[in-house]
């Protein structure tokens, strides 16, 4: 008997190649199979195989097949095709689960005894980083499908692919559940409309650090960085902003803005814009 496993390649969802060869006095066989995973969560899985075996008595019989499945941050899906002498074969699954409470119904694609729901307004599409696979649907809300009961579960949303225009107040809970529990984590979030500036004063030199940045109804939506930029989120596309870094008015100035549209060029390139702050 041989047997060899041997990854094609050297990536991170590398697809495996297993095969097994047997000889015994008469007869003599060979299994092969080929396995692997795409997607950024390893969502999307897929194998096949063939199967061949040689008797001096009976002959050669061979089959073959494979499958597919996708776990859907809904449901889990599946399918498979095999065929040999005489038959075909094909096999379709669905399996999820259904969680409704007085926030709605959410679809998962598994559900364990004790599990969690996770609400994070306007952030679809974030990952809940401790649970691979595990997404916020597009109204920000998803089931972590298992924790364990009567100890202390991290559920973490990451915040990264999430609208440069939704901020997550925190990204971390902890929940201690009892068994069989679904336990309720909420996630507050601030939305609005985000840009940067470079700033100067009358004089032409770069805004104090650390100064505050207020809407017109002493909102805080930034600070001023270093050589006079800040990263702001408004509550409005154009109005006029107040920086304060004293308590009299000469530690004080204001600004118009109008927010342009980004130039797309990719995930952080946030709509920039030169102030003079008078």
């Amino acid at each position: 008997m041989l047997t060899l496993s041997i990854p094609l390649g050297s990536g991170p969802r590398t697809p495996s190649l297993t095969s097994n060869y047997t000889r015994q006095r008469d007869q003599q066989s060979l299994q092969s199979s080929l396995s692997g995973s795409l997607g950024e969560d390893n969502q999307y899985r897929y194998g096949a195989f063939f199967n061949g075996a040689r008797h001096n008595h009976s002959g050669t019989k061979t089959s073959v097949g494979g499958n597919v499945s996708w776990s859907a941050p809904w449901a889990s899906l599946g399918g498979s095709y095999s065929t040999a002498s005489g038959y075909n074969q094909y096999g379709a699954n669905l399996s999820g689960g259904v969680v409704a409470y007085q926030g709605g119904v959410v679809l998962a694609p598994m559900l364990g005894e004790t599990s969690a729901i996770v609400e994070a307004d306007h952030a679809g599409g974030a990952r809940v980083s401790s649970y691979s696979g595990v997404r916020l649907n597009g109204s920000g809300k998803a089931v972590v499908p298992w924790l364990s009961p009567y100890r202390q579960n991290s559920v973490e949303i990451d915040p990264r692919g999430l609208s440069r225009d939704v901020e997550l107040k925190f990204t971390s809970q902890n929940v201690a559940p009892t068994a069989g529990a679904v336990a309720l984590l909420r996630y507050e979030t601030e939305t609005g409309h985000t840009f940067l500036i470079q700033s100067v004063d009358n004089h032409g030199k770069p805004l104090p650090f650390g100064a505050t940045v207020l809407e017109q109804q002493q909102r805080v939506v930034g600070y001023i960085a270093q050589a006079g930029q800040g990263l702001l989120r408004t509550t409005t596309e154009q109005g006029i902003l107040t920086v304060k870094w004293g308590e009299t008015p000469a530690e004080r100035c204001q600004f118009s803005y109008r927010i342009p549209a980004a130039s797309g060029a990719g995930e952080f390139d946030y709509p920039r814009l030169n102030v003079a702050c008078q």
